[in-house]
C-alpha cells in the first residue's frame, strides 16, 4: 500500500510501519495541494447537487448550531 498524504495520528504512523506498510510523508506544500484539491472536487460536487454541505460537515447540524467560539461575543 503506498500513501502520498493522510492526517494519522503518532501512533497510527507507528502501527502503519510496524505492519510494513509502504509510508511516505508529504511536505505541508503536498498536503496543503491535495487539500485544495479535495476541497474543489466537494465543491464541484455540491454545485452538480450529488452532496449537500451537511454530507462535508465536521459536526452534526446539532453540534454545528450549539458551537460558540471562545472570545466573541456571539
Amino acid at each position: 500500500m503506498h500513501m502520498k498524504t493522510a492526517a494519522l495520528t503518532v501512533d497510527e504512523l507507528k502501527l502503519l510501519r510496524e505492519s510494513g506498510v509502504d509510508v511516505r510523508t508529504a511536505s505541508a506544500a503536498e498536503l496543503w495541494a491535495f487539500k485544495r484539491e479535495r476541497q474543489r472536487r466537494d465543491i464541484e460536487s455540491i454545485r452538480l447537487g450529488g452532496r449537500t454541505n451537511s454530507d462535508l460537515s465536521w459536526f452534526t447540524e446539532e453540534m454545528a448550531r450549539n458551537a460558540v467560539i471562545i472570545g466573541e461575543p456571539f
